[in-house]
């Protein structure tokens, strides 16, 4: 694993992984949405939290890290300025086990170009959600302690989020399961095709934002 290759440490090679899938894989959405396998993320190199969280599980667990995928959902005003629809949408973070304790991450979710242009805007605006990061929370991740940029669930703002699903072994896994999922959908009805044109918009506003 050229990522690892150097690293004498678990929580080095974690850190490396995490800042791989944050920076290498951008923000945004791909045309099969959710249902993507590590590989395809790798490849696309875009992803959201659910499908960064999938590459980023996998790259852990190739070597040998202990780590889980955590299903909830999330307040939809964290997306203002990137039109997405409703009130909450599906969210995921991953959990990591270092120090014998479980560490919760989701900063790797939204790239460091995009976080430094969108995170002035918020601050400047006085605006504590907004284009995928929440204000108080960061995406330098220093291997020890949690590290949200999205689910920053600690009040600031009133029901963030609804559900906690817990965890499941897959995104396929989850949406199987969950009846109250928001987000789901069938990869084989025309749907899919509805889904593949409805991320246009997102996209366009996020490189933009990205560009600044």
């Amino acid at each position: 694993n050229e990522l690892t290759i150097l690293c004498q440490t678990d929580k080095q090679k974690a850190i490396n992984i995490y800042n791989f899938v944050r920076d290498e894989i951008k923000f945004g959405y791909c045309a099969k949405f959710y249902d993507m396998k590590a590989s395809e993320v790798l490849d696309s190199k875009i992803g959201y939290s659910i499908t960064k969280t999938t590459l980023l599980i996998a790259l852990l667990r190739a070597v040998k890290i202990p780590c889980k995928q955590i299903f909830v959902d999330i307040k939809t005003e964290l997306m203002n300025g990137f039109a997405i629809p409703g009130e909450y949408m599906d969210h995921s973070y991953c959990e990591v086990l270092l120090y014998d304790r479980w560490i919760k991450l989701d900063g790797y979710i939204v790239d460091s170009e995009l976080y430094s242009r969108v995170g002035e805007q918020l601050s400047q605006q006085n605006v504590l959600l907004g284009y995928g990061i929440h204000i108080k929370g960061g995406i330098v991740w220093d291997g020890e302690n949690d590290c949200f940029v999205q689910y920053v669930n600690d009040n600031t703002i009133p029901q963030l989020s609804m559900n906690n699903w817990g965890t499941y072994k897959d995104v396929r896994d989850f949406y199987n399961e969950v009846t109250t999922a928001h987000n789901r959908y069938d990869m084989f009805w025309p749907l899919n095709y509805i889904v593949a044109m409805s991320i246009y918009l997102p996209n366009r506003r996020i490189e933009s934002a990205r560009k600044g």
